[in-house]
């Protein structure tokens, strides 16, 4: 049988790998930043005011939305949320002009509209998320809203919290 022989480079991956271990665990513990070391007085409750974008919709959807409705967000969980404002543009596109000199220009899309509703959900807030009755709300995420007859499929545009009792952040 041969005898194992170790010299200095073994030597210093196998430290190495302890002293990633060590940091790892030293992370997971909150001692470096990661995790949370007293995670339940991070949590508070708040109220979330995001905006919702529905691009190129037809004009039956722009006129269903109203302020005042209630609706749900969210596909698996549903967050109640209320609608607290209502935007409708034409929806437009980039075009290029191919015979004359190439320019790229803004067209409106014939019949289509894009619709931003702004929306108020009762939130938690703790140090890595914002979630509505288990929803997580993130700008740029994506977002299914629906309401009394219809159903749009949107992103997160924005998101303010405002702590119950008045603050904003």
């Amino acid at each position: 049988m041969k005898k194992v022989k170790f010299n200095v480079v073994d030597i210093i991956i196998i430290l190495a790998v302890i002293a990633v271990a060590v940091v790892g665990v030293l992370y997971m513990k909150g001692l470096f930043g990661g995790g949370s070391a007293d995670s339940s007085s991070a949590v508070r409750e708040v109220t979330a005011t995001y905006q919702v974008e529905f691009t190129g919709k037809e004009q039956r959807l722009t006129e269903l939305p109203k302020v005042g409705d209630s609706v749900n967000v969210g596909v698996k969980e549903k967050a109640p949320a209320k609608v607290t404002d209502v935007q409708v543009t034409p929806a437009r596109k980039v075009t290029y002009d191919v015979r004359g000199d190439g320019k790229a220009q803004w067209t409106e899309i014939p019949n289509q509209y894009d619709v931003l509703l702004t929306l108020e959900s009762d939130a938690v807030e703790s140090k890595s998320s914002i979630s509505a009755s288990g929803v997580v709300l993130r700008v740029g995420e994506e977002a299914v809203v629906r309401g009394k007859g219809y159903s749009a499929e949107g992103y997160i545009l924005n998101l303010n919290t405002t702590e119950k009792g008045g603050d904003r952040s």
